[in-house]
């Protein structure tokens, strides 16, 4: 009743385990005891029939046909998704991109070279299943095929591409039963660090050959610090999805440079993140059941910022082929009020040699307020694609949503008068650029 009351209109469909103890019996219980009424019910209802109103839910459903499903746009599309994901953590003198003419045997290793995750239940309830899937070792080859050899040997290869990460095919039954590292809906990872096999992988890899670049796919950050510096280059693929071989393949040949950036922070250790303050948070209180969210609004950077530890990787970190220049911040008011729109304007150059794309991260900060806020909360972004030697200019438009927060005494979004600052660069922890702006209420 509390939840019905406080607005929650959703629950775990199905009938496995937990998802039985709610169901609508538990409502009409509810109902009948007069903790709640069918007005109760009625505001909960209308926001979902409206959203199946506008998404056609009541109309008949049409079936795409076959031959439109997998059409070369769709993959096109996929393709893009993947190479503009994969963020570059690591490219210690500028050992990446590969130049296929000197690398003549190529090892392409590791327990996520050639998976397939496309399948039925993998993941959990998310699992996607798509036509087909390029994995990154049938990728690699298919690109190097008439340049190079695949080698299955280290020592025997120019070049080994190791691919390491977590294991999101098998089922989160099979992963608590097993207690198997993975990386999928009903189960926790038991530790940060990859799974010690593949540590073990890396270590006897680089023995033999220490021109490994280690590429990582998983849904969740992984700890590279204990190998972080004997490794050239690391690049970050996620789950890349059904072209993710081919858009690996041509970052690491240069066909592109990677422009993905962090969506999360990186810890340098487990204990540095909010989840993993104390035992309360995480695993929890295992006699009752019971894992306490104490975190509040401080989630990612906002607690990094908020508590200054420093990162390992900050969000909307990323490395590039190339080297860009922000530069030129301006603010077309100083001061506005009310609904009033504010334009923010920057220049970005290409100063390197290779064409890129660079991500440029608008963020906020509220000089003095009222209630605790985050140090600065991201409010725009934008990717910018140069030529080597380009230089663009561009303009974001930002209004009083840019300073609002949430007040649990008005219960809604408001914006305080005062002064504020605007922070400009190419990640949470390199903003270069800043320009104060007041707004009145």
């Amino acid at each position: 009743s509390a939840c019905i009351k406080a607005g929650l209109s959703l629950e775990m469909p199905g009938t496995f385990i937990l998802s039985r103890v709610y169901k609508k019996k538990k409502v009409k219980q509810a109902l009948e005891k007069g903790k709640i009424t069918e007005r109760d019910i009625e505001f909960i209802v209308r926001p979902l029939l409206r959203t199946f109103m506008r998404v056609n839910l009541f109309q008949e459903e049409e079936i795409t046909p076959p031959d439109k499903l997998d059409m070369p746009e769709h993959q096109k599309l996929a393709q893009m998704i993947a190479e503009e994901g994969m963020v570059l953590l690591k490219n210690d003198n500028n050992f990446l991109p590969l130049n296929h003419k000197n690398v003549n045997k190529i090892a392409i290793l590791g327990p996520n070279a050639s998976k397939k995750f496309g399948k039925p239940f993998y993941g959990g309830s998310s699992a996607v299943v798509p036509p087909f899937e390029i994995t990154p070792y049938e990728g690699i080859k298919d690109y190097i095929s008439d340049k190079a050899n695949i080698v299955s040997e280290p020592k025997d290869a120019d070049i080994v591409f190791l691919v390491l990460g977590l294991d999101h095919g098998a089922s989160f039954l099979l992963n608590f039963l097993l207690n198997k590292e993975g990386d999928t809906e009903g189960t926790d990872r038991s530790n940060y660090k990859l799974p010690e096999d593949q540590h073990h992988l890396l270590s006897e890899t680089l023995k033999e050959n220490p021109n490994t670049v280690v590429i990582l796919v998983a849904g969740s950050p992984i700890d590279v610090s204990d190998w972080y510096d004997d490794v050239p280059a690391i690049l970050n693929a996620w789950y890349p999805g059904m072209m993710g071989g081919k858009a690996l393949a041509r970052i690491l040949f240069g066909e592109i440079s990677p422009s993905g950036k962090l969506p999360v922070t990186y810890p340098k250790k487990l204990e540095d993140h909010p989840a993993h303050k104390n035992r309360r948070r995480f695993p929890g209180d295992l006699k009752e059941l019971k894992i306490y969210y104490e975190e509040g609004i401080y989630v990612g950077y906002r607690y990094f910022d908020k508590e200054r530890i420093q990162p390992f990787f900050p969000f909307g970190y990323g490395l590039s082929y190339t080297s860009f220049e922000i530069s030129n911040l301006v603010l077309d008011k100083t001061e506005i009020q009310g609904d009033e729109k504010f334009t923010i304007t920057l220049e970005v150059e290409n100063i390197g040699k290779r064409e890129g794309a660079e991500v440029v991260q608008i963020y906020v900060s509220d000089d003095e307020c009222s209630v605790d806020r985050p140090p600065k909360e991201l409010q725009a972004f934008e990717k910018v694609y140069l030529d080597p030697g380009e230089k663009k200019k561009i303009s974001i438009e930002l209004d009083k949503e840019a300073f609002e927060f949430y007040s649990e005494k008005e219960h809604k979004f408001k914006a305080e008068s005062g002064s504020f600052t605007i922070w400009a660069g190419s990640s949470s922890r390199d903003l270069p650029l800043s320009k104060k702006i007041t707004f009145k209420e």
